[in-house]
């Protein structure tokens, strides 16, 4: 896997492992999910170690937001693990906010998330690529243009173009993000030689 897959991989699995601490402290799921963490820490490692040999600067300005992202998490997700091993609190709907409703009385199943650790989980294409032109957009407007972005406005931005794309496109779409000596522009098209996971 290239070093942008790599990225976006991560960057997928730090929402995916919030979302499970997330049932955990909460009280829908009994157990931790430990393994998931463990997991995240030594990839997280492993990128924050090559950040430095990367000459890419937009690829290295996205594992360190990557890093300081988890780095932000980790603080929250210890604290709570922390509270309740020290008996200070215990999970419930109220723990860090709650998310306050059941989320099987809502009809959503709640993952198993240590299995998708076990065996990993299909994501979509599509959303990761997107995110990646995203993360790539911000980064490139910052170092050419000194301009900072919201990833995330960026991402929506784009995302409303979606059903446009897939009828030009098809369904697997990639972005090319570049600086074209003014502006930083998003060029979608149809995936070339996409290996399939």
């Amino acid at each position: 896997m290239d070093l942008k897959g790599k990225i976006d991989e991560v960057a997928v699995t730090i929402q995916r492992l919030d979302r499970a601490f997330n049932f955990y402290f909460t009280g829908f799921e009994k157990r931790p999910p430990l393994k998931m963490y463990e997991r995240l820490q030594r990839e997280i490692k492993k990128l924050h170690d090559m950040a430095d040999e990367v000459k890419n600067t937009a690829d290295r300005y996205m594992i360190q937001m990557l890093v300081s992202r988890f780095s932000t998490y980790r603080i929250k997700w210890d604290r709570g693990l922390r509270a309740i091993e020290d008996g200070r609190t215990k999970p419930g709907t109220e723990f860090f906010g709650g998310i306050g409703k059941d989320p099987k009385a809502l009809g959503e199943k709640v993952p198993d998330f240590d299995e998708i650790a076990d065996k990993g989980e299909a994501v979509d294409e599509v959303e990761m690529r997107l995110s990646d032109a995203a993360k790539r957009y911000v980064a490139l407007a910052r170092a050419h243009m000194g301009k900072m972005y919201d990833p995330e406005s960026i991402k929506q931005m784009l995302e409303t173009k979606i059903p446009e794309m897939r009828k030009k496109f098809g369904d697997d779409i990639e972005f090319e993000v570049y600086f074209d000596g003014e502006k930083v522009r998003v060029k979608p098209g149809a995936a070339k030689n996409v290996a399939k996971r």
